[in-house]
């Protein structure tokens, strides 16, 4: 999954981000840092962007024994 959130961000903002994993018993958190100037273009109008981002993530991991959540920060 970590991967897949890699590419599209990638393929979103281009270079200036980092993708760290955080992986509990039950959850795994993904949290997205992107460059300052590269966050508003990361999360889109209204949060459209974003909300994709994390639609496509919990669509893939239906039936998977853990529950994903992607964040996005500013660095």
């Amino acid at each position: 999954m970590n991967e897949l959130v890699d590419f599209l961000v990638n393929r979103i903002i281009g270079g200036g981000y980092e993708v760290i994993l955080i992986e509990d018993e039950n959850e795994v958190n993904i949290k997205v840092f992107a460059d300052k100037e590269k966050f508003p273009r990361l999360i889109g109008k209204f949060g459209k962007t974003a909300k994709a981002i994390r639609s496509i993530v919990r669509a893939c991991s239906q039936g998977a024994e853990k529950r994903y959540d992607v964040s996005f920060d500013e660095r």
